[in-house]
């Protein structure tokens, strides 16, 4: 089976040996498990030397190629661009920064493999056994303020997820493109879960651990994010997500994954 693994990058050049690191990793995971993997690469509007370094690190890889966008549209139409260019029976999310550890993959493939695997899989700091090293109290309280607030908002379809923010996933990729997502900018993994959960799909969580960024510099903004949250919840509680979710700003790491 193809695994398609799908790496939004936005200004990420000094992280990418590290994540063609956690990318190998990732690899020698699925292939344990007999899977084949592809990478899909998006750099989104990078104005550093992301793609001249993407180039010299995968110019010899015939199983990964760069999709790439001519001004930053965010990091959900990034998503996007990637899924639609992805060939795999399973589509995984994995960000640029690296937030999560890459050996996981395994575990959230496993997780949706077969006719009876779950149609996403999603990692979780806050499930039991998940760790957030580095984790500030407040962003701890926000992310998990959040999960309450769609869980309550769902009405009971999301009982059990403890994160809806996280963007490090694994999806059956026909349950992935059954849903049409609008979101450009960060609040897209949210959106994508409330979509899966109000169709019904099952939603599974993997614990996992949320790591400090080692390189680069983070674009999250945290109040914007909150702000973002707190605007779509009443549409996700109405039921009016369908004809009006609104589009952010462009880029950004989730403040609150």
């Amino acid at each position: 089976m193809l695994v398609s693994v799908v790496v939004p990058l936005f200004n990420e050049e000094p992280g990418l040996e590290g994540l063609a690191a956690d990318l190998d990793t990732m690899r020698r995971a699925l292939e344990g498990m007999g899977q084949r993997m592809e990478i899909v690469f998006v750099d989104d509007g990078s104005v550093d030397g992301t793609s001249w370094a993407l180039a010299l690190l995968y110019r010899a890889r015939r199983d990964a190629r760069v999709v790439a966008h001519r001004v930053n549209r965010g990091f959900g139409a990034a998503m996007r661009s990637g899924i639609e260019e992805s060939r795999g029976a399973v589509v995984v999310c994995y960000d640029g920064d690296r937030p999560y550890p890459p050996e996981d993959a395994a575990l959230l493939v496993e997780a949706v493999m077969g006719p009876d695997g779950a149609d996403c899989a999603t990692v979780s700091p806050w499930a039991s056994g998940g760790r957030a090293p580095g984790v500030g109290p407040l962003r701890a309280l926000l992310s998990r303020g959040a999960s309450l607030l769609y869980r309550i908002a769902l009405r009971g379809k999301g009982r059990g997820i403890t994160c809806f923010t996280a963007s490090f996933r694994a999806y059956k990729a026909d349950a992935l493109r059954g849903i049409e997502f609008r979101s450009d900018d960060f609040l897209a993994p949210a959106e994508v879960m409330v979509r899966l959960l109000r169709q019904g799909r099952r939603v599974v969580e993997i614990a996992s651990t949320l790591r400090p960024r080692e390189t680069g510099v983070s674009k999250m903004r945290i109040l914007r994010t909150v702000r973002r949250h707190l605007a779509l919840l009443p549409k996700v509680l109405l039921g009016t997500l369908e004809a009006d979710w609104t589009d952010g700003e462009p880029g950004g790491d989730s403040a609150l994954r």
